[in-house]
């Protein structure tokens, strides 16, 4: 599958999932996002330095988006544009694995 076509569809597409109930893709997707969250903060702590770490992680523990939001743009880092490059990694590499 081109990543144009990719693009263009949902997770429950690409894995041909539409015959399932909605509890069940649900469920899915649910994985589906914990994972991506798991690869954009790990892209996140890897551009920072040990400091920026301890600060980053430390913001996120407090669970204050607003501040969150400065300190990356402060460090010149888009959380949209990393989300953007994992989720359409992580379709690609679904679209590989349930096309075979």
């Amino acid at each position: 599958m081109l990543k144009k076509e990719i693009k263009k569809k949902n997770l429950i597409e690409i894995l041909e999932l539409e015959s399932l109930p909605p509890e069940a893709q649900v469920e899915v997707v649910d994985s589906a996002v914990d994972v991506i969250e798991m690869r954009c903060l790990n892209e996140v702590l890897e551009s920072l330095d040990t400091r920026g770490k301890k600060r980053f992680v430390k913001l996120m523990d407090a669970g204050d988006a607003e501040e969150v939001g400065i300190f990356l743009k402060d460090k010149s880092i888009d959380l949209m544009q990393i989300l953007d490059e994992e989720v359409l990694r992580f379709k690609t590499e679904a679209a590989t694995a349930f096309s075979r």
